[in-house]
């Protein structure tokens, strides 16, 4: 059965970064961020200092944050990089460095948000406590392409491959 495309995109269904599906994130789900575009007013003495043009001056960025909160080793290493033995210990790596990957999105409306290439930072985040779990703090940052778009939101029952960015089988 289609999906209706009325505009809303809600209800976070999964997170694939460098086509590895992440595990569970806290209930606030993607949080959109970045920092916003930058201009410089151009204004005329003849027309009394008035505003004649806009130019931008930096574009801004588009971001992401979510907080990881399935702390399985596999999981670990799909944000930190490292190693995770057969028995599932992790092992973070001597210095974790941005991860850079490709990103798909879904959304339970049934769009998907894909970017051909993006960043992902991570740290620990919450406490280790009754009241909360050890969490990861993730973000993840678009970033422009050699070639292409820099990202993509499909609508629901789009017909675009997306083979390049699902998980790897094996």
């Amino acid at each position: 059965m289609a999906q209706l495309d009325d505009g809303y995109i809600f209800q976070l269904g999964n997170i694939i970064f460098n086509q590895k599906q992440i595990g569970y994130v806290s209930e606030e789900g993607l949080v959109a961020g970045g920092d916003a575009p930058s201009t410089t007013q151009v204004r005329a003495a003849q027309l009394g200092n008035a505003v004649v043009k806009t130019l931008l001056t930096t574009p801004g960025t588009n971001r992401f944050t979510f907080t990881l909160i399935q702390l399985l080793g596999e999981n670990i290493k799909d944000v930190f990089g490292g190693t995770v033995a057969a028995n599932g210990d992790y092992t973070a790596p001597r210095v974790q460095a941005p991860m850079e990957g490709k990103l798909l999105i879904s959304a339970e409306s049934g769009h998907k948000f894909k970017a051909q290439r993006a960043s992902l930072t991570a740290n620990f985040s919450n406490s280790i406590s009754l009241a909360n779990t050890l969490a990861i703090a993730c973000t993840l940052e678009i970033l422009t392409p050699e070639a292409g778009e820099p990202f993509k939101i499909l609508a629901p029952d789009t017909t675009e491959d997306l083979t390049d960015f699902l998980p790897v089988e094996g």
